[in-house]
């Protein structure tokens, strides 16, 4: 998560924006992080244990989609693609595999 933050932080500069001015925003959403996953679920450990992906508010195919954007705008701007695209290469690979709709088997289950 930290190096995803500073990529943002890095993502924002070339537009000007000081990394002191953009982390209390940054922060405050990957704090949300948790309230995503307990999304309609009392413990979203459960969830996992048994091979599906906790939260209503979240799925797979959403966050390749938010990968691609983010390869894409890095690019543009001339920042190091090693995160962004292994990222977009591990959501693809969930994708491709058949598990990107709610409720299929969260990306955790491919790294095992």
């Amino acid at each position: 998560m930290e190096r995803g933050l500073t990529h943002a932080t890095a993502m924002l500069g070339t537009a000007g924006m000081k990394a002191r001015e953009a982390l209390p925003e940054l922060l405050s959403s990957a704090g949300s992080i948790g309230d995503i996953l307990r999304a309609g679920e009392e413990n979203p450990g459960t969830a996992l244990d048994a091979r599906g992906h906790p939260g209503d508010l979240s799925t797979v195919t959403m966050m390749g989609a938010t990968a691609d954007h983010i390869v894409e705008t890095s690019a543009s701007l001339g920042l190091d693609l090693a995160l962004p695209l292994a990222v977009q290469a591990h959501y693809r690979r969930a994708i491709e595999s058949g598990h990107g709709s709610p409720r299929s088997l969260p990306c955790a289950w491919l790294s095992r």
